[in-house]
Formats: C-alpha cells, structure tokens, sequence
C-alpha cells in the first residue's frame, strides 16, 4: 500500500522502488565508503543484503512460475521458460533450468517451507549456510 496515496503499490512499482534503493545502496557503499562502517555495521550490511537477496529471489522466482504457468515465453519465440529466462538474463542453461524447476514447483505449491523462507528473508530448508 502506497501509504501517501492510500492505492495498493504493483509489483512493478515495487520493483522499480527497490531498483533505486540498490542503486542508492550501491552509491553509499561503493568507492571504497564501507571503510566508514563500523564491524557491526558491515555485519548488519551483510545480513541485511543477504535476506534482501533471498526475498528478491522469491519474487523473481513467483515470475518465472506466472510465466511458466502462463506459457507467455512463447511469445517471445522462446521454446521454454528456461530459453527465455536465459535470452532476458543470461544465465547459464544449467542456472535457467534450474530456476525454471524450482520455480514450477514453488507456482505449484509443492515447497511451502521455501516459499516461506524466501518470503520471510532466509535460506531455503535444506540450503548449505
């Protein structure tokens, strides 16, 4: 909810939302500025920046499921989810495939301790920490 308007935000306005924070981010820690950070600081840095990774991959994975479950990919002259995600983030074909697996079984509710995990900002079960 977009707390100044009162309208529900989109992913799309989300996205584009968290898109300027990394870039801010990025700006603050980048040119050698993390030098000015305490330990604790860098240690918060750290963990914040990793379930921050963790709940993106959430969100890219609950796309790539709507794509898969939609078979949009064909639109773009993709033959499977796993070429397109590939043509839009090159990823290696092993990566794609296997995003495209997870993110089927995630779309199909198969694994909803990832999905929780994910969601809540942590490693997935079974993940190596």
């Amino acid at each position: 909810m977009d707390h100044s308007t009162g309208a529900p935000v989109t992913a799309a306005v989300a996205m584009k939302q968290v898109e300027h924070a990394l870039a801010v981010l990025v700006g603050s820690t980048g040119g050698g500025a993390v030098r000015d950070l305490t330990h604790e600081e860098l240690t918060g840095l750290v963990g914040a920046g990793r379930r921050a990774q963790a709940q993106i991959e959430a969100a890219v994975l609950a796309a790539v499921g709507e794509v898969d479950a939609r078979g949009s990919h064909v639109h773009e002259g993709a033959l499977t989810v796993g070429a397109w995600l590939r043509a839009h983030t090159r990823v290696t074909p092993a990566e794609a495939a296997a995003t495209a697996r997870t993110a089927r079984a995630l779309h199909a509710g198969l694994l909803p301790a990832t999905t929780a995990a994910l969601g809540a900002g942590r490693s997935p079960p079974g993940t190596p920490r």
